[in-house]
């Protein structure tokens, strides 16, 4: 399947360890997680897709950021209506920087939670 999947583009917003194994060694260079359970679902393998150029972040993240990046990726893109902990930026930076060359970073309308307070029941998240 690696041989056909670099033109493709993939967003999951829920998916499963299962259906991302699938992706695996693949080449891949685009792929959008549309949720945090999606994020942590895909970490063991984001590694192994081997051209994978532009991760895309979407959701609610607090703790630490624990994904596997890629020695490929170029872009990481937080989306809009994202929320995080100060702890998971600070290491999402520790994270880019010991790829080892530049990564473009890019953060859109991210919502920085104070005092880890988040009360995802109502609409309004403290920021």
């Amino acid at each position: 399947m690696s041989c056909y999947t670099s033109n493709i583009a993939l967003h999951v917003e829920v998916g499963s360890s299962e259906l991302f194994e699938m992706f695996r060694n693949t080449s891949i260079r685009t792929l959008s997680l549309g949720s945090a359970s999606a994020a942590s679902h895909a970490s063991d393998i984001l590694p192994t897709i081997c051209k994978l150029e532009t991760l895309q972040l979407w959701g609610l993240y607090i703790g630490r950021f624990d994904l596997l990046l890629p020695v490929s990726l170029q872009k990481l893109i937080v989306e809009k209506g994202g929320y995080c902990s100060r702890e998971w930026l600070c290491s999402l930076a520790t994270a880019l920087c010991s790829i080892g060359r530049p990564v473009e970073c890019q953060l859109y309308d991210l919502e920085l939670l104070s005092s880890g307070i988040v009360d995802t029941s109502s609409s309004q998240i403290q920021a």
